[in-house]
Protein backbone atom coordinates (compact mmCIF):
# COMPACT_ATOMS: atom_id res chain seq x y z
CA UNK A 1 0.00 0.00 0.00
CA UNK A 2 2.64 2.40 0.56
CA UNK A 3 4.14 1.47 -2.66
CA UNK A 4 1.44 2.90 -4.16
CA UNK A 5 1.22 5.58 -2.44
CA UNK A 6 4.50 6.29 -3.12
CA UNK A 7 3.91 5.32 -7.08
CA UNK A 8 0.80 7.77 -6.87
CA UNK A 9 2.90 11.47 -5.58
CA UNK A 10 5.86 10.43 -7.65
CA UNK A 11 3.32 10.53 -11.33
CA UNK A 12 1.54 13.38 -9.76
CA UNK A 13 5.08 15.26 -9.18
CA UNK A 14 6.01 13.89 -12.98
CA UNK A 15 2.85 15.63 -14.44
CA UNK A 16 3.47 18.65 -12.80
CA UNK A 17 6.82 19.20 -14.11
CA UNK A 18 5.19 18.15 -17.59
CA UNK A 19 2.85 20.54 -17.49
CA UNK A 20 5.19 23.32 -16.54
CA UNK A 21 7.47 22.93 -18.63
CA UNK A 22 4.85 22.66 -22.21
CA UNK A 23 4.44 26.15 -23.45
CA UNK A 24 0.97 27.62 -24.77
CA UNK A 25 1.35 28.59 -28.69
CA UNK A 26 1.54 32.06 -27.91
CA UNK A 27 5.06 31.15 -26.46
CA UNK A 28 6.27 28.93 -28.52
CA UNK A 29 5.77 31.08 -31.17
CA UNK A 30 7.74 34.39 -29.43
CA UNK A 31 10.56 31.91 -28.26
CA UNK A 32 11.02 30.31 -32.46
CA UNK A 33 10.93 33.97 -33.86
CA UNK A 34 13.46 35.17 -30.81
CA UNK A 35 15.99 31.68 -30.70
CA UNK A 36 16.05 31.95 -34.71
CA UNK A 37 16.10 35.56 -35.80
CA UNK A 38 17.26 37.23 -32.39
CA UNK A 39 13.52 39.10 -32.30
CA UNK A 40 12.43 39.81 -28.83
CA UNK A 41 8.25 39.95 -29.41
CA UNK A 42 7.42 39.40 -25.74
CA UNK A 43 6.96 43.38 -24.76
CA UNK A 44 4.63 44.00 -28.09
CA UNK A 45 1.23 44.08 -27.60
CA UNK A 46 0.75 41.29 -30.29
CA UNK A 47 -1.87 38.39 -30.84
CA UNK A 48 -0.96 35.07 -31.82
CA UNK A 49 -3.36 32.68 -34.13
CA UNK A 50 -1.67 28.84 -34.07
CA UNK A 51 -2.87 28.09 -38.42
CA UNK A 52 -1.69 24.46 -37.83
CA UNK A 53 -0.10 21.96 -36.09
CA UNK A 54 1.30 18.73 -36.44
CA UNK A 55 4.08 17.98 -34.39
CA UNK A 56 4.03 14.67 -32.13
CA UNK A 57 4.98 16.08 -28.60
CA UNK A 58 5.64 12.49 -27.95
CA UNK A 59 8.26 12.09 -30.78
CA UNK A 60 12.01 12.79 -29.43
CA UNK A 61 12.46 13.52 -33.05
CA UNK A 62 10.56 16.10 -32.91
CA UNK A 63 8.83 16.08 -36.83
CA UNK A 64 6.10 18.16 -37.84
CA UNK A 65 4.84 21.27 -39.24
CA UNK A 66 3.79 23.85 -37.53
CA UNK A 67 1.97 27.76 -38.93
CA UNK A 68 1.20 30.97 -36.65
CA UNK A 69 -0.38 34.19 -37.40
CA UNK A 70 1.09 37.25 -35.47
CA UNK A 71 -0.82 40.19 -35.64
CA UNK A 72 0.66 43.67 -34.55
CA UNK A 73 -1.22 46.38 -32.67
CA UNK A 74 1.49 48.90 -34.37
CA UNK A 75 3.56 49.45 -36.35
CA UNK A 76 6.28 46.08 -36.25
CA UNK A 77 8.51 47.05 -38.87
CA UNK A 78 11.43 48.21 -36.74
CA UNK A 79 11.87 44.58 -35.42
CA UNK A 80 12.33 43.31 -38.75
CA UNK A 81 14.65 46.15 -40.48
CA UNK A 82 17.46 44.77 -39.54
CA UNK A 83 17.42 41.25 -40.99
CA UNK A 84 19.10 40.25 -44.38
CA UNK A 85 15.74 39.25 -46.38
CA UNK A 86 15.17 37.50 -49.79
CA UNK A 87 11.69 38.14 -50.47
CA UNK A 88 11.09 36.13 -54.03
CA UNK A 89 13.11 33.13 -53.19
CA UNK A 90 12.31 32.60 -49.41
CA UNK A 91 8.84 33.91 -49.36
CA UNK A 92 7.84 31.77 -52.35
CA UNK A 93 9.36 28.60 -50.63
CA UNK A 94 7.65 29.71 -47.07
CA UNK A 95 4.26 30.32 -49.05
CA UNK A 96 4.56 26.98 -51.07
CA UNK A 97 5.95 24.80 -47.65
CA UNK A 98 2.35 26.59 -45.42
CA UNK A 99 -0.06 25.70 -48.93
CA UNK A 100 1.34 21.89 -48.96
CA UNK A 101 0.74 21.56 -45.53
CA UNK A 102 -3.07 22.97 -45.83
CA UNK A 103 -2.31 27.21 -44.89
CA UNK A 104 -2.99 29.42 -47.06
CA UNK A 105 -1.24 32.98 -46.88
CA UNK A 106 -2.51 36.07 -47.38
CA UNK A 107 -0.76 37.59 -51.04
CA UNK A 108 1.03 40.71 -50.35
CA UNK A 109 0.18 43.94 -53.22
CA UNK A 110 3.50 43.58 -54.51
CA UNK A 111 3.31 39.97 -54.89
CA UNK A 112 5.67 39.08 -51.86
CA UNK A 113 6.21 39.68 -48.30
CA UNK A 114 9.41 40.33 -46.35
CA UNK A 115 10.85 36.88 -45.76
CA UNK A 116 13.30 35.72 -43.41
CA UNK A 117 14.50 31.91 -43.66
CA UNK A 118 16.53 29.76 -40.58
CA UNK A 119 17.87 25.96 -41.91
CA UNK A 120 19.37 23.75 -40.25
CA UNK A 121 21.64 21.58 -42.66
CA UNK A 122 18.01 20.32 -44.42
CA UNK A 123 17.07 18.77 -41.28
CA UNK A 124 14.65 22.28 -40.49
CA UNK A 125 13.27 25.17 -42.27
CA UNK A 126 11.83 28.21 -40.08
CA UNK A 127 10.24 30.71 -42.21
CA UNK A 128 9.29 34.67 -40.71
CA UNK A 129 6.73 36.21 -43.47
CA UNK A 130 6.23 39.90 -42.29
CA UNK A 131 3.18 41.47 -44.02
CA UNK A 132 3.95 45.33 -43.67
CA UNK A 133 0.32 46.45 -45.09
CA UNK A 134 -1.19 44.12 -42.98
CA UNK A 135 1.32 44.42 -39.90
CA UNK A 136 0.87 40.79 -40.01
CA UNK A 137 3.10 37.85 -39.48
CA UNK A 138 3.37 34.54 -40.47
CA UNK A 139 5.78 31.56 -38.78
CA UNK A 140 6.05 28.45 -40.80
CA UNK A 141 8.36 25.64 -39.39
CA UNK A 142 9.19 22.38 -40.50
CA UNK A 143 11.16 19.64 -38.92
CA UNK A 144 11.95 16.54 -40.83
Amino acid sequence: MKKLKYIIVLLTLAAIALCACSQTPSQSALSTIKSEFGIDLKTESVTVERLAYTYDDGNIFGEGFAAYKISFSQDASAHFAGLDTTPDADADDGIELARENGVELPAAPDGTPFAYKSENQGLNRVFLLYYSAENTAYLITLDA
